[in-house]
């Protein structure tokens, strides 16, 4: 699986404020996209802290910056869901981002209930593309930044 920890990135007060308390943003562009296969799945590797301590993560929101294309003519979906290591579709179940579908442009701050989780240290997040009728690694455009909360509970703050 690959890694998320290279895409993602600390945001300054000021994108944090403009980006609803967002901490982090992950960047995912269609060179990103690698898998000879119809998924890709990335793997965020939360900040490790003492086995005693636990994190939290809030997905914020999602933004389509730039439609997925791809090559091959019989792709019919590009999806993105987000979740944990168990449950793929945790976090987010489903974001159109095909060029030729219906897109989600913007999905916005979802139910804090269903988008937070507290993990003991190396625990995980995840975020998986999906490609209907194509390999992933057929795509010729597109752009997605996923904006997360990152916090590290017993310390109060965020990291």
């Amino acid at each position: 699986m690959a890694t998320l920890n290279s895409l993602t990135h600390p945001l300054s007060q000021v994108d944090s404020v403009a980006n609803q308390g967002a901490t982090h943003l992950v960047v995912i562009k269609y060179t990103d996209c690698t898998a000879a296969a119809t998924t890709q799945d990335w793997e965020l590797t939360l900040p490790h802290v003492a086995a005693s301590r636990f994190q939290g993560f809030k997905l914020v929101k999602a933004v389509l910056k730039a439609a997925f294309t791809n090559s091959n003519a019989a792709t019919s979906a590009i999806v993105l869901i987000s979740g944990t290591g168990t449950t793929n579709a945790a976090y987010l179940a489903g974001m159109e981002m095909w060029s030729g579908g219906t897109m989600i442009w913007l999905k916005p701050d979802i139910d804090p209930d269903t988008t937070t989780g507290l993990w003991a240290s190396l625990a995980t997040a995840n975020v998986r593309i999906t490609v209907t009728s194509a390999n992933v690694s057929t795509m010729t455009a597109g752009e997605v930044h996923i904006y997360l909360i990152i916090t590290d509970s017993d310390a109060e703050k965020s990291v």
